[in-house]
């Protein structure tokens, strides 16, 4: 099996079980802190500062606020971007156990415990922060393992402020 026929069957996967959340309004730190921040941002030249922080890191805020730049606010838009980050997990999760057990068999069924487990589906369609520090931290992760310590001190340097 070609890894782009896994990749796209880990998408259609995840965007199954995660589709639920597109029409879920914005609740928790979403709504008070993560949603005014990146529209802070992107009304002022893409800040950090956000005066509605509140101690979160400013990387979500400012991803957000440059995808509503591209595209205009939107839920749809704040929810898809969550769900991609969701994606790229998975992705993440089967590669790294495919490279430490040279079997991408074993990395398929990783992928697939990782993407049923109730927490996954219940964080991985909500605007949070659980689900951009588990890709980063998973990317961080796979570079390190694969020597690749530019890609890696990127990625981490993007954990940091997630």
């Amino acid at each position: 099996m070609k890894k782009s026929l896994i990749f796209i069957f880990f998408l259609v996967l995840t965007f199954s079980l995660t589709s639920y959340s597109l029409k879920l309004p914005q609740h928790w730190d979403a709504l008070f802190t993560i949603i005014p921040s990146a529209i802070y941002a992107l009304e002022n030249n893409f800040s950090p500062f956000s005066p509605y922080n509140l101690g979160h890191p400013p990387f979500l805020a400012v991803s957000l606020s440059f995808l509503y730049y591209l595209f205009g606010y939107s839920l749809l838009i704040s929810h898809l971007y969550i769900i991609f980050l969701a994606f790229l997990s998975i992705s993440f999760t089967y590669l790294i156990s495919e490279h430490l057990t040279k079997n991408k068999y074993i990395g398929i069924i990783t992928a697939l415990l990782f993407l049923f487990s109730p927490i996954f589906v219940g964080q991985s369609g909500i605007v949070t922060l659980a689900t951009p520090f588990t890709t980063f931290s998973l990317m961080s992760i796979y570079f390190f393992l694969r020597n690749k310590y530019i890609i890696f001190l990127i990625t981490s340097f993007f954990l940091s402020y997630t």
